[in-house]
């Protein structure tokens, strides 16, 4: 398949973040789902520095118009010439990964479905929502008008979730994300409808996943508005058959629709028992300037000062 070509409104350097594995940097001053790390002076010294830059970085761009710090973007054809049978390295562990570079990409296709693909699995959604209601079981907080792919009635449409998303999405995690695709599964999947006569976008939020999707099923055409936004300002609107892959606790959200309908189809993947929402929260802080809890700790101390 081609390199994809989704349509960002605003791009991101290639320039990667430090590398942190959860339950392997316990003296790294970071909250991870699983460790509390003790609290030394040259952590406080760090976040101190971290906490000024980010500052100082918010005032810049406010005086001078620069666009605001990006985070990594990657875009790959789907289909690779992977050795069938490498060696994982160490951090390929369940108890383990890689949250600096799970948040920090995003990874764009062009094409996982063609459009006749794109819309059967719409139909099929159209049709369970004439029988059961848009939304019959949506989620408890940032509900959507959407139908789970696993009450679908037609096998063709279960087929191609299975074979043309599912399937090459989770090579592509097991790839880029750095996680054992042999422990990686779909933990929820659903299309989600919106329009002007419904619900128009979604407000900033975190998924209940450790990676999602996000795969455009509707014609561009049939609506004005819509994409995936991120803290950073970066908004992602894949064509037809397109999508994004990107860290599931990373803060985003759905930019209201102006005109029409648009029909997306939503998954979220599990790793076992893996997050990253300790450090996503701190990354998506930073972006804002917050100097957040180590900070803090700095002001209080005076260090770096």
């Amino acid at each position: 398949m081609a390199i994809s070509s989704a349509l960002p409104i605003s791009s991101l350097p290639t320039a990667p973040h430090p590398r942190l594995c959860a339950r392997e940097a316990p003296r790294q001053a970071v909250l991870s789902s699983f460790c509390f790390p003790a609290v030394t002076t040259a952590a406080v010294a760090a976040a101190r520095t971290r906490s000024t830059r980010a500052k100082r970085g918010t005032a810049r761009r406010a005086v001078e118009g620069a666009p605001p710090v990006r985070r990594r973007r990657r875009k790959v054809p789907l289909e690779r010439d992977v050795p069938a049978e490498s060696a994982p390295s160490d951090m390929l562990k369940l108890n383990s990964c890689n949250c600096d570079l799970i948040l920090d990409t995003v990874v764009e296709f062009e094409d996982l479905l063609r459009p006749n693909e794109a819309m059967a699995l719409l139909e099929a959604a159209r049709v369970t929502a004439e029988r059961e209601g848009w939304g019959a079981a949506t989620h408890k907080k940032y509900g959507t008008k959407d139908v789970k792919i696993r009450d679908l009635s037609s096998t063709a449409a279960q087929k191609i979730f299975q074979d043309k998303l599912a399937n090459p999405l989770i090579d592509a995690i097991g790839e880029y994300f750095e996680l054992p695709k042999e422990d990686v599964s779909v933990d929820d999947a659903f299309i989600v409808r919106y329009g002007t006569d419904s619900q128009r976008g979604l407000a900033f939020h975190r998924d209940g996943s450790i990676v999602s999707a996000i795969i455009t099923l509707s014609d561009e055409r049939d609506y004005i508005g819509g994409g995936t936004e991120f803290m950073d300002g970066s908004v992602y609107r894949p064509q037809q058959g397109g999508g994004i892959l990107f860290g599931g606790q990373r803060l985003h959200g759905g930019v209201d629709i102006t005109r029409g309908a648009r029909y997306i189809c939503t998954i979220f993947f599990k790793c076992g028992g893996l997050s990253c929402r300790d450090l996503a929260v701190l990354k998506d802080k930073e972006e804002e300037g917050d100097p957040g809890i180590w900070g803090n700790i700095a002001d209080f101390l005076g260090v770096g000062k």
